[in-house]
């Protein structure tokens, strides 16, 4: 049975070989580096923004709304976190963590009301898997952070045309998105059959994740916690953990 890796970044300013070194790092797990198709999508927008809080005067009072929503319990997620953590572990600065939660909840908003470039997203995720499903036998399915948003988007409308055996999310802010009203708990086309296992990465110092089976409770999510690192940034980089690289390495073995 031939499997491939599809990986799926998340928000920010992601070179189109974003992939490298995790795949790297599954390959000195496996002894040989599996096969991989990766979705970068960060060339199809100017992502990210300079400065948090001067408003896009073109963005809908709706979309503005969402932004500062988002922003302000993803905020408030991080300052509880830094307040808890012991100074000397804190390995990122206080200013540079907001700023670069600004751009990620930026980010976010601009995919969910951007019909456009939501559409040009998913279309570039949905070609990948389509060639995965005529290649292989298995699609593992990796997604990070706003990733996991797109990657259920598309499972969503179309999990019976791929052959994903597992779907993995990782930093997922889904349930906030769905406490906020922008996603439903419905699943559409993912069910046991479609996509037979959804295992989800978080940590609790990760100011943008949560476990998400209770957003979704028409599938028995795997949520599991991940210790990834003690400040919010570093908590939110998956990739470089070592039991996330060996759990996804051991979803590729033969």
């Amino acid at each position: 049975m031939s499997k491939v890796l599809v990986n799926i970044h998340g928000a920010g300013k992601e070179m189109s070989d974003f992939y490298v070194e995790g795949l790297k790092a599954l390959t000195a797990i496996l002894g040989a580096a599996p096969a991989c198709l990766p979705c970068w999508y960060a060339n199809l927008s100017n992502i990210g923004s300079a400065v948090f809080g001067i408003e896009d005067p073109g963005a809908p009072s709706e979309a503005t709304e969402f932004r500062n929503q988002l922003w302000q319990e993803i905020n408030t997620s991080r300052q509880e976190i830094e307040a808890e953590a012991d100074p000397t572990q804190v390995d990122f600065g206080l200013v540079d963590s907001a700023a670069i939660i600004a751009d990620l909840v930026t980010d976010v908003m601009g995919y969910v009301f951007d019909s456009r470039l939501q559409a040009d997203i998913q279309q570039l995720l949905k070609d990948i898997l389509a060639k995965a499903t005529a290649d292989y036998d298995e699609t593992i399915l990796v997604s990070h952070s706003l990733g996991t948003v797109v990657a259920f988007d598309v499972l969503r409308q179309n999990a019976d045309r791929y052959k994903i055996s597992k779907f993995i999310t990782m930093g997922s802010p889904l349930r906030k998105l769905v406490r906020l009203g922008r996603r439903s708990s419905g699943l559409g086309a993912i069910n046991h059959s479609t996509v037979p296992l959804w295992r989800n990465l978080y940590d609790t110092t990760d100011p943008v994740a949560n476990p998400i089976g209770p957003a979704f409770p028409g599938y028995p999510i795997e949520d599991v916690f991940i210790d990834v690192a003690t400040a919010p940034l570093p908590s939110h980089d998956y990739w470089r953990n070592s039991q996330v690289l060996q759990m996804i390495a051991d979803t590729l073995r033969p």
